[in-house]
């Protein structure tokens, strides 16, 4: 039995949640995966107390040294600019290219869930989903990825929200997607498109 597997359902987590089976709720949803929402209630049933969860992930943290070789290149693509071309302009322009496309590496992103949605922080790049919006949650070994798209496909990769475990509880952060996702989430193991 997969972790996944063993971590709680929203129903578990919430009892306050309606249940399968009980009269004047109606089931609808993918396949294997039914949605329970009360018949005249189009909202679904979200915790509205929950206090906002957020950590803080560095990728440099566990390997220091490829910072220093990013750092190296950009230095290398001023000097390349300014010295061998006799363009300043264009030795800022590159280091800047090179420090801003691997700042998710050295800088770190901030991920916070709260009650709205998910979000994820990167220096200057900003990225949030809110719970209505999210309609698959993929689970993969190094996060979880928050689509509004039902079904992967080429646009994929350029919607939703990536939330990276770090060095934070998987099975916490698993849990409380499960919790303010609702039951209308189809969770799915795989890669993040």
């Amino acid at each position: 039995m997969s972790e996944i597997d063993k971590a709680p359902q929203p129903s578990e987590m919430n009892p306050d949640l309606p249940q399968a089976g009980t009269p004047g709720l109606k089931e609808s949803g993918p396949p294997n995966q039914p949605t329970t929402q009360r018949a005249n209630d189009p909202a679904p049933q979200r915790p509205k107390d929950f206090e906002s969860f957020s950590w803080r992930v560095r990728l440099s943290d566990n390997e220091p040294a490829k910072q220093w070789i990013i750092f190296g290149v950009a230095l290398s693509a001023f000097i390349l600019g300014t010295l061998v071309y006799r363009k300043p302009l264009l030795g800022i322009l590159g280091s800047v290219m090179i420090l801003a496309a691997t700042a998710e590496f050295w800088l770190g992103t901030r991920y916070k869930l709260d009650g709205d949605g998910a979000s994820s922080t990167t220096g200057a790049s900003h990225s949030r989903i809110l719970w209505k919006d999210v309609k698959r949650a993929v689970i993969t070994p190094v996060g979880i990825k928050l689509s509004p798209l039902e079904e992967s496909s080429r646009l994929a990769a350029f919607r939703g929200v990536f939330l990276r475990y770090g060095r934070e509880d998987r099975l916490r952060i698993e849990c409380e997607v499960r919790k303010l996702g609702g039951n209308d989430v189809r969770f799915v193991e795989g890669t993040a498109d």
